[in-house]
């Protein structure tokens, strides 16, 4: 198996954000207005790289998890945008399961610019579409 460890594993900061509650983790990607929920099982995983905890100390800290399914949940974060790293390559698999989950059903509010994409009401209130205004 060729394995080259990436160097730097970091958030996508300030694109994202997250909080980690008593057992779960919520990540926003402001950039792209969606969230994201990490089950109980990533917790350890997540709050490394939120230090920025390069790979092969992930793989050494938690031997539970072989590299292969580390370097899954590394290139799922990263294919989301939540992370960045230095040198992309990972080893080859996948996780075994989905340690992250995605919701996409407030991406139209997250998106919304307060200032200049709200009505007179303010946010959350989206102004009508040029569309919806030739409408009217």
């Amino acid at each position: 198996m060729n394995l080259v460890k990436p160097t730097s594993i970091r958030i996508n900061a300030p694109d994202v954000i997250q909080e980690t509650f008593d057992d779960e983790s919520v990540i926003v990607n402001l950039r792209e207005g969606l969230y994201y929920s990490l089950n109980s099982e990533a917790l350890p995983l997540w709050s490394e790289i939120v230090k920025g905890t390069a790979f092969p100390l992930l793989t050494e800290a938690y031997p539970g998890f072989s590299p292969e399914e580390i370097g899954g949940f590394l290139r799922e974060l990263h294919e989301e945008r939540l992370i960045v790293i230095e040198e992309e390559s990972l080893p080859e698999g996948k996780s075994a399961t989905s340690f992250l989950q995605k919701f996409e059903d407030l991406q139209d509010l997250l998106l919304l610019d307060p200032i200049h994409d709200v009505d007179e009401r303010g946010w959350p209130h989206a102004k009508p579409s040029d569309d919806q205004v030739r409408e009217a």
